[in-house]
């Protein structure tokens, strides 16, 4: 007589805690499923789920009180299909991930993220609100989604994917005396990046928005808006296929931007308008095209083109304005 075989464990957890000092620590092996809200000050989450199909849902709005004092949220996920939202209010959080695996731990410092993900269809959001935010995406496997939305001052996102079909989208809008750092790596296939901040910075530091994007691999589409003053923003394509795009504006002054492509059909614009711009585009390959504009006073702009079919245009509107283009193109 055949007999059934027991039907697979379906674990589910919810916390929720209030006051000061709290600690949640809950641990699953299997399908598991985990919804944990915290308040209060001073409080700390470890979630670790084994298995595959795993959701995490964590709220925070924890404030450390003491920056000695741990803070913060800690999720490790392992297996495919996982995805973990996690949103987080207050000051002097921090988060980091400590994984080989799938997750998100959020410890320590100012409010941040640092996420590892190793697997395949992973999804993580994080949504923190506070000051000096540091969120930081690790994603390694296929088909990954990472969105990060910061409201703090002083933030510096980071998103690294490695793998295929990735897309990082980032939105940072920050109003601080300090740097503003923003990064994208991707490597792999069809990845698709866009970064948007705004703000207004009066730090003394020679670029309060820094900006770099990174693509190696297939039919990467990288997409780049900041709004201040000194902004610095760069994006490197290396592959077939690049789309580039970069605005930067809103009275911004001294503002310097470069982008480099190199590749197959690669297409680049950049638009600043503000004093004191400079601009530099190289391109390497075929069927590539640059537009480069710029509004305001002191601009200059470089153009360096290596291939066949390129086309560049330039605009610039202002006082003492410096345009170089070289175009290399097979007959």
């Amino acid at each position: 007589m055949a007999i059934a075989a027991p039907a697979a464990a379906q674990s589910t957890s919810s916390v929720t805690q209030g006051g000061a000092t709290n600690a949640a620590t809950v641990t699953q092996i299997g399908s598991n499923t985990s919804d944990i809200t915290q308040s209060g000050t001073n409080g700390v989450i470890f979630a670790d789920q084994d298995g595959a199909d795993q959701t995490s849902v964590i709220d925070q709005s924890s404030v450390a009180t003491d920056p000695a004092v741990i803070a913060g949220i800690d999720v490790i996920q392992s297996g495919a299909g996982n995805s973990s939202t996690i949103t987080m209010s207050g000051t002097y959080d921090d988060t980091s991930t400590d994984s080989t695996f799938n997750g998100a731990r959020l410890i320590n410092s100012s409010p941040g993220a640092l996420v590892n993900q190793f697997g395949n269809d992973n999804t993580l959001s994080i949504n923190q609100s506070g000051i000096d935010a540091f969120p930081s995406v690790f994603q390694t496997g296929d088909r990954n989604d990472a969105s990060i939305v910061e409201g703090g001052d002083t933030g510096t996102p980071f998103i690294q994917q490695v793998g295929n079909d990735n897309i990082a989208s980032i939105s940072s809008f920050a109003i601080h005396e300090a740097i503003n750092v923003g990064a994208v790596f991707q490597i792999g296939n069809r990845n698709t990046a866009s970064f948007s901040r705004n703000g207004t910075t009066t730090g003394g530091a020679p670029f309060d928005f820094n900006l770099t994007i990174q693509q190696i691999g297939e039919d990467n589409i990288a997409d780049a808006t900041q709004s201040g003053n000194n902004d610095l923003a760069v994006i490197d394509q290396i592959g077939n296929g690049n789309v580039a795009s970069m605005v930067q504006s809103a009275g911004g002054d001294g503002n310097s931007l470069t982008s480099n492509q190199t590749g197959l059909n690669g297409s680049s614009l950049v638009t600043q308008a503000g004093l004191s711009n400079v601009a530099t585009l190289m391109q390497s390959g075929e069927s590539n095209a640059s537009t480069i504009l710029q509004d305001g006073a002191s601009n200059s702009a470089l153009v360096t083109q290596g291939g066949i079919g390129d086309t560049s245009f330039v605009s610039q509107t202002g006082l003492s304005n410096t345009v170089t283009v070289n175009q290399n193109s097979a007959p």
